[in-house]
């Protein structure tokens, strides 16, 4: 698990440097057209509208453009890169983007040992092989005893104060530490993976509603109507309720993330707050699995053959609440018991054939054996 943890912060290190390299090129670009820093790109000139307009049309991001421009091999020197100076920052971006590929494409071979991927979050849409790292490696599945224990630990639980968790100092709590020289102090911290809720929220929950056909995108749109009529959230801003909708989505696939995982790993599982002392329901549709139950996660998908052809379940006494009753036919004709020899009374008599055909005397050696006519 430290391997997984190790390649998918590292993956993550080389795409932030990556991003921040390509905003410098995009920067440095734009000045050279003659846009200035503060200035939007529709004060731009004509010239300089018409370079960010031909990037555009061929890429949809400016740093997608500029990287496919010639090579080192090739450089001649063009309107766009005019120095071989501009020429290396563009060789530098193209190299951190390709190792940053490199690298999320061999961790998703190398989840593929991981259960929990394999049969369970790679089959959710818009939970690729990325997330798929990040949710693995950041979280112990084994020290959540509770649904909210992986709330707490996303950063997705409420407050004392009744607000999302944050980094708010009413929010911060104070833990004690050792320092170098042996003394205990104490200081203020926050209580959950910052990492963690940062790739849920921002990557993860953007994901989902991507993706189509998502169930979980469904909650989210589902969730967001319910407080645009709440008479207590009809006041909050559209962003407002578009986070608290997203948080939502985050914690739901956090639930079955929960039940999925522990039942793999054979750990109890237990119902979460909502449902053990509110009382309330969660009924999942589509591919969801229910977060208040055990959950049996398939290896393979059935073929189409198999799908139409599917086992009965065996029904016993009173077990779906209705008096089962035989079947007419069954009634009029009931299975007959095998009779033993003698059973009804009456003794054998060999049959007619065998009475006018009676068994034939063995020949000797020296008789002939009559000849039949094949005709």
């Amino acid at each position: 698990m430290s391997n997984i943890k190790t390649m998918t912060r590292g993956t993550y290190d080389l795409q932030k440097l990556r991003v921040s390299t390509g905003n410098r090129l995009v920067g440095n670009f734009k000045v050279k057209i003659g846009q200035k820093p503060s200035e939007s790109e529709s004060e731009l000139d004509a010239e300089g509208k018409k370079i960010l307009l031909d990037l555009r049309r061929s890429y949809k991001k400016i740093t997608d453009g500029i990287k496919k421009l010639p090579t080192l091999s090739k450089f001649k020197g063009d309107e766009v890169i005019s120095t071989y100076a501009e020429l290396a920052l563009v060789d530098t971006y193209i190299r951190l983007e390709s190792e940053e590929n490199r690298n999320f494409r061999l961790l998703g071979k190398i989840l593929e040992d991981e259960p929990i991927y394999a049969r369970y979050l790679k089959k959710i849409k818009g939970c690729g092989a990325a997330m798929s790292g990040v949710v693995i490696s950041e979280i112990d599945i084994t020290k959540a005893k509770y649904p909210s224990s992986l709330w707490a630990y996303a950063g997705l639980d409420v407050a004392s104060d009744g607000k999302g968790r944050s980094r708010r100092k009413e929010h911060l709590v104070e833990t004690a530490y050792t320092k170098k020289d042996g003394t205990e102090s104490i200081r203020q911290g926050i209580t959950f993976n910052p990492f963690l809720k940062t790739k849920l929220i921002g990557v993860l929950a953007s994901s989902f509603l991507r993706a189509k056909d998502n169930e979980y995108a469904r909650l989210y749109y589902e969730y967001k109507n319910r407080l645009e009529n709440h008479p207590n959230h009809t006041e909050k801003s559209k962003g407002h309720r578009h986070n608290m909708a997203m948080r939502y989505m985050i914690k739901r696939f956090l639930c079955d993330l929960y039940v999925a995982w522990r039942t793999m790993e054979g750990l109890p599982v237990e119902k979460e707050y909502g449902e053990a002392k509110l009382g309330h329901v969660h009924t999942p549709k589509g591919n969801r699995q229910p977060a208040s139950q055990s959950v049996s996660i398939k290896t393979s998908k059935p073929s189409k053959e198999n799908e139409s052809i599917k086992p009965s379940k065996p029904t016993f006494a009173n077990e779906s609440g209705i008096d089962s009753k035989p079947n007419a036919t069954n009634e009029s004709k009931p299975a007959r018991k095998p009779r033993s020899e003698n059973e009804s009374g009456l003794e054998r008599k060999p049959s007619t054939a065998n009475e006018a055909n009676p068994p034939r005397k063995p020949m000797s050696k020296n008789e002939s054996k009559p000849i039949s006519n094949p005709i």
